[in-house]
């Protein structure tokens, strides 16, 4: 993991650099000249950005998603003994599919900074293999709801990063419907989760604009129900979670402008507390893809 925080941190300065060098190629020689470091330093914190950047972050959206789930549940025998499975198997269970997914989309700046609340809904099914039974299917009802504040740092005149702080609210609904004769069992996971990351926007022309965006950060409060006869509630524990997007903004009328991007969430949940010496609820990953076209109207 320590690995790949390097690796993030050095994708993230190696983009900057990319951009600040096609930045400076399509400045002047004369404001090269007249920008002395004092001035540069009150244009990153005060300098107006390109139109188009503004219109993005002051905007109302709609999208579409196709939602690629691939979930996880860790073998408990790595970690504990006596267990029930074989310690040669990596996952007892696993989870994959394509689910719609729809989404809304609210931003707007203030002085520098710049608000995003975000919801989205997920509804579908997917494919559920156990070690034993082999498989089943698993209905899924999810819903994704954050807000991001940042504060846009102008670096040129089209290019504007943004670091920024994130709260999430995440909620999984599943249904696991098995291929052998037994009732079917609904789980909920719930957590909170924060991150700190960082956006980097460059307008390629007036009407294209380019958005990468990547965070890190933790999961609080996570929380599992098994609904038997009566709920069973468990906590579970606290896992990093980080993830990364690129989007892409056409503006193709005055104020309306068609995105499409590619976003990856990598979350983990800890294992539920050792009851008797086992525990109910093993250690997960679930790794999420999201394809996404949409439609926004710039204020």
């Amino acid at each position: 993991m320590r690995i790949f925080i390097l690796k993030f941190i050095g994708l993230c300065l190696f983009i900057f650099v990319i951009f600040s060098s096609v930045s400076s190629a399509h400045s002047s020689k004369k404001a090269v000249q007249n920008k002395t470091p004092v001035k540069f330093i009150n244009y990153i914190f005060a300098g107006r950005v390109n139109p188009l950047i503004e219109s993005v972050n002051n905007s109302a959206s709609v999208s579409y998603s196709a939602y690629n789930l691939s979930y996880g549940e860790y073998n408990q025998c790595i970690y504990f003994k006596p267990c029930s499975g074989s310690p040669s198997n990596k996952y007892l269970d696993t989870e994959d599919g394509f689910l719609p997914d729809f989404g809304l989309n609210f931003s707007f700046t203030f002085l520098h900074f710049a608000d995003k609340i975000h919801y989205d809904y997920a509804n579908g099914t997917t494919s559920y293999t156990e070690r034993n039974p082999p498989m089943g299917t698993d209905n899924d009802i999810i819903y994704n709801i954050s807000n991001r504040l940042g504060y846009m740092l102008a670096i040129t005149h089209n290019f504007v990063v943004t670091p920024y702080i994130k709260a999430s609210k995440y909620i999984w609904n599943r249904v696991i419907l098995p291929s052998y004769p037994l009732i079917s069992y609904r789980e909920k996971y719930r957590t909170y989760y924060w991150q700190l990351g960082l956006i980097a926007e460059y307008a390629l022309t007036s009407n294209f604009l380019l958005k990468i965006s990547g965070g890190i950060g933790y999961t609080f409060d996570p929380r599992m129900t098994a609904y038997f006869n009566t709920p069973a509630h468990f906590s579970l524990g606290s896992k990093m979670v980080y993830g990364f997007k690129l989007d892409n903004y056409y503006l193709f009328m005055k104020h309306i402008y068609l995105r499409y991007g590619i976003a990856y969430r990598r979350m983990k949940f800890g294992y539920s507390p050792l009851y008797s010496g086992f525990i109910y609820e093993p250690s997960s990953v679930t790794n999420t893809f999201l394809y996404t076209v949409g439609i926004g109207y710039a204020f």
